[in-house]
């Protein structure tokens, strides 16, 4: 409700309970690796791990009071028209940047590369360097944060349009399983395509 992409929760479990708990559902961050149109999950070892579906919302606390109060005051529908806006104008100024050879520097994902009315607020991208070969999203995020930048980076929220958009095959998501281990503290790309 106030910008962020997770809300508010806790589950206390004592260590050997967990063990007995079996989810029958998972969300992002809670696996290694999943296909979407497969029978295929790579869970990860940790309870903690399997059990926080998406980012610790440790600034949603802070914010709740301020937050109702802004919904209040500016209400929900102008909130809506204004970020929608905000992210028409990102995609068209992303659609614009050139290299110096004339390539394009972003491609947008979720419209064929338009700028629509109908898309809402959320810019999904990915870079390309000069010679056409791909940023990979850490070192994206990195630079962004450097430049007082904030963006959610990653695409295991929607593991089916990942492939999707990127063009990913069951065999090249099976292959890049155990290099994920390795990517998950480095480079984003693997052979020369880009990863969740």
């Amino acid at each position: 409700m106030f910008g962020y992409p997770t809300g508010l929760g806790a589950l206390v479990v004592r260590n050997e309970a967990a063990k007995l708990m079996k989810k029958t559902y998972f969300s992002g961050g809670t696996v290694a690796a999943s296909i979407a149109d497969m029978d295929f999950v790579k869970h990860r070892d940790g309870i903690e791990e399997l059990f926080e579906d998406g980012t610790a919302s440790f600034l949603s606390i802070a914010s709740i009071s301020h937050g109702f109060r802004i919904l209040n005051d500016l209400t929900t529908p102008s909130i809506s028209r204004h970020t929608s806006s905000l992210a028409r104008y990102l995609r068209r100024m992303l659609l614009s940047l050139k290299h110096e050879n004339g390539a394009d520097v972003c491609v947008l994902y979720g419209g064929d590369n338009k700028v629509s009315v109908n898309m809402g607020p959320t810019v999904s991208f990915n870079l390309k360097r000069l010679d056409g070969s791909w940023f990979g999203y850490r070192e994206v995020e990195k630079l962004a944060s450097l430049s007082g930048i904030q963006l959610r980076t990653g695409c295991f929220c929607n593991p089916g349009a990942c492939a999707k958009y990127l063009g990913l095959s069951h065999l090249e998501l099976l292959s890049n399983v155990e290099a994920l281990a390795v990517i998950r503290y480095g480079n984003s790309v693997v052979h020369r395509k880009i990863e969740r």
